[in-house]
């Protein structure tokens, strides 16, 4: 529509309303002084009479013209109030032919858009908020610090339109840094190779602890292929944890301000995160050494049970492998073998090395045991596992063991698997109050307890291994 000869223009109506209201009135007023000429008196008044007549019909007219107008902005008034009150629905200007109209749809294109990067404003907040919960759970937390920081990555990269992330963190022995996380829409995500710090882009932004945003042929330049990339460090408390970097911006060449502003802070909450978790770390490290020292400080104490725990480890791990345990299945096993007898640190020494057969009170001693050395673990998180086999490896298929008497498939698998193991050794092993067994008599008296005391299957499994 070309609003130069619209009828329906502002401009024309105005000048419309002009004409009515002023110029036409002139006339009739100029002609009735000058130019009419009647012959007699009431001929004159009867002619004003009519010249006054049209001019008030033109002067209503004008206002109607005038009205309208006013009218149309009123409404865009209206509706520019509402928008900014947030209701958008309004469209009874948008059929508008004028200026108005004209105006109304470019103010409704604009809304849309705004409505559309509301939307996205509101689902980063979302999705922010939601990074920020999950490393504030983590925080206090050991447990799954990859799969949070593959959330973060994936998270913020969708926050941020980008194709993908990754993390690298620092190696203090090789003075560089390594992978950790990458994240990527790709079915095939980038390869990156360890980079020495202050080497390189990624390694001048680890060791000088700035952010950068770069884009084209520099990362080339740098071996990274990647259109654009956004870098951020990760430090804590003065020290540097390594660095978090998105690639790929998609909607545009280069990674924003804004994307900046919002990535630093998403950095700022995962180093917290990431140095709390190596922290807890270092500390159950600490906690485990000393356990597993302790064991072997329990195995010295008695001459007669030297090997006891590297044998019971190896029966432990042939009747898991037999029966099909996987990996994890029989890394407890081992390590549930080696700290089995952990609690024995808490039973006095004269009952513990006692070269007769214990009382009955000093029996009862003795069992307590397996309570003290699950105790004893239950601070390391990484051994919470293990808690359950060192607790019930004295229970009995018939429910005669210890401490809980537990019956049957009640006692954990891994339990079961150890109480085979465990009397095995004992009745090859020579003691102050007994000779030691032939394996082959040992492996009758197993027959023997199979499905009494044992669980049957194990004992099949087992002595289908020696």
């Amino acid at each position: 529509m070309n609003k130069k000869h619209s009828s329906r223009s502002l401009i024309v109506q105005f000048a419309w309303a002009f004409m009515l209201m002023s110029i036409i009135p002139l006339i009739m007023a100029v002609a009735l002084v000058f130019i009419i000429d009647a012959p007699t008196i009431d001929a004159r008044i009867q002619q004003a009479r009519i010249a006054i007549f049209w001019m008030f019909i033109s002067s209503i007219a004008g206002y109607f013209v005038i009205r309208k107008a006013v009218i149309t902005l009123s409404g865009f008034t209206k509706h520019v109030k509402d928008v900014v009150g947030g209701d958008t629905s309004g469209t009874t200007l948008l059929n508008e032919d004028n200026e108005i109209g004209e105006l109304a749809r470019y103010f409704d294109s604009i809304t849309k858009k705004l409505e559309v990067k509301i939307k996205e404003l509101e689902s980063s907040k979302k999705i922010i908020q939601n990074i920020f919960h999950k490393i504030g759970e983590a925080a206090t937390s050991v447990r799954g610090i990859d799969s949070l920081l593959e959330f973060i990555l994936q998270s913020i990269s969708s926050a941020a339109g980008s194709k993908g992330g990754f993390i690298m963190l620092a190696d203090e022995d090789s003075a560089s840094l390594k992978v950790s996380v990458i994240y990527s829409e790709d079915a095939k995500p980038p390869r990156l190779a360890p980079v020495k710090i202050g080497n390189g882009i990624l390694g001048r932004v680890a060791k000088h602890g700035k952010p950068v945003k770069i884009f084209g042929s520099e990362l080339s330049t740098e071996g990274l292929n990647f259109r654009s990339l956004l870098c951020v460090p990760l430090g804590y408390k003065d020290k540097m944890i390594g660095i978090i970097a998105l690639f790929d911006k998609k909607s545009a060449d280069s990674f924003l301000d804004d994307d900046l502003n919002l990535f630093k802070d998403v950095a700022s909450q995962t180093a917290v995160a990431i140095s709390n978790y190596q922290l807890n770390m270092d500390v159950e490290k600490a906690y485990l050494d000393t356990v597993r020292a302790l064991a072997m400080a329990v195995e010295a104490k008695d001459p007669y049970s030297g090997g006891h725990l590297d044998r019971v480890a190896k029966y432990c791990m042939d009747i898991g492998r037999k029966i099909g345990l996987k990996e994890q299945g029989l890394k407890i096993l081992h390590d549930g073998a080696y700290l089995h007898d952990l609690g024995k640190i808490g039973i006095r020494d004269d009952v513990l090395k006692k070269t007769s057969r214990l009382t009955d009170e000093e029996y009862e001693e003795m069992k307590k045991h397996a309570v003290i050395g699950e105790t004893i673990m239950k601070p390391v998180k990484s051994l919470s596992k293990l808690c359950s086999v060192v607790r019930s490896h004295q229970e009995r298929w018939d429910g005669s063991g210890y401490p809980d008497g537990l019956k049957a498939e009640d006692i954990p698998l891994h339990a079961r698997i150890l109480a085979v193991a465990d009397v095995y050794d004992a009745l090859i092993t020579e003691r102050p109050y007994k000779k030691a067994m032939t394996k082959e008599a040992a492996a009758e008296e197993l027959k023997k307890l199979a499905g009494v005391k044992f669980d049957k299957r194990i004992v099949e499994a087992f002595l289908e291994t020696l």
